[in-house]
């Protein structure tokens, strides 16, 4: 890998001698390098040239073609590798989904996996709502009963799993179970998978119940007890007011 790094080094060296630097050949082998940079693991600099091919074809090309399109998607691939890198990857994925649906129509092929793409990387930053909402936005493109539909229902019982939602996990987990089994049968390893999700997320569900309702058992016992220091008091003071009443009266007297 680092020979064919330095033959594209030395290609883009006399590129740059023969047609300058706008030029689309200078931004395919930007695009070259960033990929074996990736695959060597050189992650910055695998964006730093990616970044030039994206600004080359951006010039070259416009910012609505598919080169442009395709290189947000592998900077996006790029800053989730890279430490902190999470908030790059969400703009360089919204771009994405941007463009895709502008040059491509609303309902592409390939818009499904951007979605889910776009919801992993809010989901490892922790915005779990987003994710949530992207998820459920893919889970309607996706057409129904099939395995696209599947996994966004599997996402999203993640999603809510993470937010403390179990019921509403519960619920997709289930659905994802059903579809899965359909398609792929029992023994396949994503239903066993949904499986023991379900038993894990109905025994989280019982935990919070048996919660609420201990919850519930003690407001109960607090109010009884406020009630009853309340009587108690009421009682005191009717008490106190009858002695003080009576001892008027003898005083007149």
């Amino acid at each position: 890998s680092f020979f064919l790094i330095m033959l594209i080094i030395y290609f883009a060296v006399f590129l740059y001698q023969a047609v300058g630097v706008m030029h689309e050949y200078v931004a395919i082998a930007c695009s070259l390098l960033a990929q074996c940079y990736h695959a060597g693991n050189n992650i910055t600099q695998a964006i730093l040239y990616e970044q030039r091919a994206l600004c080359l074809y951006e010039r070259l090309k416009g910012f609505d073609c598919y080169q442009v399109i395709h290189s947000h998607n592998f900077l996006a691939t790029l800053h989730m590798k890279e430490k902190n890198g999470e908030k790059k990857a969400a703009k360089h994925m919204v771009r994405h989904l941007y463009l895709q649906r502008m040059a491509c129509g609303q309902y592409h092929s390939d818009m499904n996996n951007s979605l889910i793409k776009l919801g992993s990387i809010y989901q490892s930053v922790g915005r779990l709502d987003q994710a949530a909402k992207t998820y459920s936005y893919a889970l309607v493109k996706s057409l129904p009963n099939t395995i696209d539909a599947a996994t966004c229902y599997h996402l999203l019982a993640k999603a809510y799993h993470l937010s403390k939602r179990h019921k509403e996990a519960l619920a997709h987990v289930r659905e994802a179970y059903k579809i899965y089994k359909n398609i792929l049968t029992a023994k396949n390893h994503h239903t066993q998978q949904c499986a023991i999700q379900m038993k894990h997320f109905t025994m989280l569900c019982v935990q919070e119940q048996q919660l609420i309702a201990r919850k519930r058992e003690g407001q109960q016992q607090f109010q009884m007890a406020t009630r009853e220091k309340t009587d108690v008091l009421k009682k005191q003071s009717s008490k106190k007011k009858k002695k003080k009443k009576k001892t008027k009266t003898k005083a007149k007297k």
